[in-house]
Parts: structure tokens; sequence; C-alpha cells
């Protein structure tokens, strides 16, 4: 529960997006990072457990502090957070997490970051998916969203609620609206609206329904910028004055 995860992309994704979002199959401005792949790499970024301090006993467990080291190479050379400190506080019916990025650094390359909920018991289907979003004044089925539609992506107004074997859960994120759907395709969740499955999205599925029962989870989209919005669209865009190139870019005025 609560796993933290920092995603990179290249054209591993962009390119079979293409084909499933872009009518031309091709990448253009406000969709996709043409070339990326000589600047990015198409991983998944987990962090480490450095130090955990819990206040209280066993018996009497008040709350937690867990410090999180993510490794070197996705904060240094692309944009991650070093150190994420973690508060997990406890009450009767509810279990409180709060979030702190340290030294987050600007990148133009695609990058998402996401907390990923999948409960341990058995989920309980009725109707559907085990699983609730709620939007648009309802409470919506991820896996009843018609052919075409958001599949991935859903920007929620009051989080989303889980049946188990063990109970009811609801998931609220206090300003983080985005949530995706955890599937065994996308463990993590996909933050983008369509699939970026080459085989899915070339056979014209990338926008398909969900599977009955494919539901496992659901992602909290804490960050993005998969979306050209704001950027420079001549990819990769750096200042030689300042910079030797994208990746090796240090205001030498202030040296």
């Amino acid at each position: 529960m609560g796993a933290y995860a920092y995603q990179t992309f290249n054209d591993t994704e962009w390119k079979p997006f293409t084909y499933a979002y872009c009518l031309d199959h091709q990448m253009q401005a406000g969709f996709s990072k043409p070339n990326s792949n000589n600047f990015s790499e198409s991983r998944v970024w987990r962090p480490t457990l450095e130090h955990l301090w819990i206040s209280g006993s066993s018996n009497a467990f008040d709350f937690a502090v867990a410090e999180l080291r993510m490794p070197r190479k996705s904060s240094e050379t692309y944009g991650a957070p070093h150190t994420i400190f973690v508060n997990i506080s406890v009450s009767r019916n509810s279990l409180d997490l709060d979030f702190i990025t340290v030294g987050k650094l600007p990148t133009m390359i695609g990058e998402s970051s996401s907390v990923a909920f999948r409960p341990s018991p058995a989920l309980k289907r009725h109707l559907g998916s085990a699983w609730r979003l709620r939007k648009l004044g309802q409470e919506i089925d991820p896996e009843g969203v018609q052919d075409g539609g958001s599949q991935y992506t859903h920007g929620v107004w009051g989080g989303a609620t889980v049946d188990t074997a063990h109970g009811h859960m609801t998931l609220d994120s206090w300003d983080a609206i985005n949530m995706n759907p955890i599937t065994p395709d996308f463990p993590m969740g996909n933050p983008l609206p369509a699939s970026y499955h080459e085989a899915t999205a070339k056979a014209g599925k990338g926008l398909s329904r969900l599977a009955a029962g494919s539901v496992e989870g659901m992602a909290v989209n804490l960050h993005n910028n998969l979306w050209n919005t704001n950027y420079a669209l001549y990819y990769p865009f750096f200042d030689p004055r300042f910079c030797a190139g994208p990746l090796q870019c240090r205001n030498s005025a202030s040296a």
C-alpha cells in the first residue's frame, strides 16, 4: 500500500502511444517528445528505505516517518527527487500518508511519479469492478468506460473506493486529482490516456474498455510532464551559452 515510483519515458512509449491516440500515428506538437531515446530511457525507478522513525510502541503506534532515497541517476540525470519523506499516521479507521519530496529538478524529458495502492485482501466484484471512481457527481466503474474513452487517466472529485473481502476502503487524495487504474499490463498505472503497448495500440485497442476483472488497484499520479504545453517544441531545446548538452546544463555565470 502506498508504493512510490518514478517513471521516465522515451520513444519506447511515445511511438506506440501515437497508434492509439493520434490519427496520423505521428509524434506531434502537444503529444510525444520525438527523438527522446537520445536523452532518456524507458524505466521505472523505485526508492530504497534509508531510515525509519517510529513514535510509540508496537502496542500503541502513533505515527512513523520513513526516509526514502531514489537511485542516484534518476535524480541527477533526470528529474526525480533525491529524497522522499513519508509521514504515516494511523487512527482507528484511517491511514494518512503525507509525501514530502526533496531535490526535485525540472526536466524536459517525459516523466511521471505515482503512488500505487493494491489491497491485499481479495476484491469483491459487484456489477463490474470492485473499484469505483468518484467523478462528475457519481461513481464510475473503471472497467465500464466506453471504447474510445479515457481508460487509464481519471480526474476524480472525491477519490476512489474499493470493496474487498475484509471490508470497504476509500482512497482520498488531497492535492493530486488524477488516478490511474492498475492492471496486469500497467502495474503502476498508466499516466497517459491511452495504452503505450505496441501490440495493443497497433491492433486498434489502445482505447478499448478495460477487461473485466483487470483492475487490481489504483495509482495516484502525483505529477507528470507528458504534455508539451508550455515547453519549447523544438526538442531537445537548450541554450549553448549555459549548457554543453541537454543533460549537462548548468548556468556558467553562477560559477
